[in-house]
C-alpha cells in the first residue's frame, strides 16, 4: 500500500477576482477540502509574501502580464516554507475532483499534465502542460525555483512568445510572461520531462462528473463551478440525470474566455 502524499492544491489568481471566480470556487468544489489537501488562492500586489488563511499573498505584480513571475514565487514560497509532497497547480477558471486528485497522486511522476497542441515536444521545443492544471513533484519543484526568476531574462517564454500570435490570442501583449512554457522549459533543462495526460482535461465539459476518469476541467465560468458542482447530485439521479447533461448549453457556460 502507498504512503498517504500531502498534497497541495495551488491556485494562482488575482485580487479583482475575489467575488467572482475564488467565491466559485470556495462554494464549490473548494468547500469540502480532504485532509491530506492543503488548499491556497495565491494572488500578487501584497506588501509581503505570507499566508492570510488559505490566501497566499505575494509581491509579485498581480497583473495577467506578470503569470509566470507570480506562479514562480508561489511555488518557490511554498517550496521553502510548506510542507508537502507535490502540488497540483491550477487556474481559477479550472474545476478539479479533489478525491480523484488525491487518489491518483501517488502515482504520478515528476511532471504530468495535458500538453497543448503543438507543444508536445515533436518540434524540438520542450513540451509543456497547458496551464490550466499540472502537477508537480516536490522534487521538480525544488529544480525549477533555484536561484531568481530575473536570471531567466533571456528566455522566450519571459516577455513575449511567438506561440501566442499563433493560436490568436485576443489581447497578445509583447510584455506577457508565459507560466506554462516556463514550467516545461526549466524542467527540461533540468532533465524532468512532461508525463501526457489528458486526464486533465482542456476543455469544460464533459464535466469530472460525466467523466469519471477526469481529475480537471478548464475554462468552467462561475456559472458552469455552480452548475458542475450540482451535477455531482443530479447525474446519479435517474429522472435528473438528462437535464444535469443539458448544462453544458446554458449560455455563458461552455465558453472559453
Amino acid at each position: 500500500m502507498l504512503p498517504r502524499m500531502k498534497i497541495l492544491v495551488l491556485v494562482i489568481s488575482c485580487q479583482p477576482n475575489r467575488p467572482t471566480r475564488q467565491r466559485a470556487i470556495l462554494e464549490t468544489w473548494g468547500s469540502a477540502i480532504p485532509q491530506s489537501i492543503l488548499f491556497l488562492l495565491a494572488e500578487g500586489g501584497h506588501s509581503g509574501d505570507q499566508l492570510s488563511g488559505t490566501r497566499l499573498e505575494l509581491t509579485v505584480p498581480d497583473a495577467y502580464d506578470d503569470l509566470a513571475a507570480k506562479t514562480w514565487q508561489a511555488l518557490c514560497f511554498c517550496h521553502r516554507t510548506l510542507e508537502w509532497d507535490g502540488v497540483l497547480k491550477c487556474d481559477d477558471d479550472t474545476f478539479v475532483h479533489l478525491e480523484r486528485m488525491a487518489a491518483a497522486a501517488p502515482f504520478f511522476g515528476d511532471y504530468q499534465g495535458c500538453p497543448l497542441p503543438g507543444s508536445d515536444g515533436s518540434d524540438g521545443k520542450p513540451a509543456y502542460a497547458q496551464g490550466g492544471a499540472y502537477w508537480l513533484s516536490r522534487r521538480a519543484v525544488g529544480e525549477m525555483v533555484q536561484g531568481s526568476f530575473l536570471d531567466h531574462a533571456s528566455r522566450p517564454w519571459f516577455k513575449g512568445n511567438t506561440r501566442m500570435r499563433k493560436l490568436g490570442e485576443r489581447h497578445y501583449r509583447e510584455q506577457t510572461s508565459i507560466e506554462d512554457m516556463m514550467v516545461g522549459d526549466l524542467l527540461q533543462r533540468a532533465g524532468l520531462r512532461l508525463v501526457p495526460d489528458d486526464r486533465f482535461a482542456l476543455a469544460p465539459f464533459p464535466s469530472v462528473f460525466e467523466r469519471e476518469e477526469l481529475l480537471t476541467t478548464h475554462y468552467v465560468r462561475e456559472r458552469g463551478m455552480r452548475l458542475t458542482w450540482l451535477q455531482r447530485k443530479w447525474l446519479p439521479h435517474p429522472i435528473l440525470r438528462f437535464p444535469a447533461r443539458l448544462f453544458r448549453w446554458f449560455p455563458g457556460v461552455g465558453t472559453p474566455r
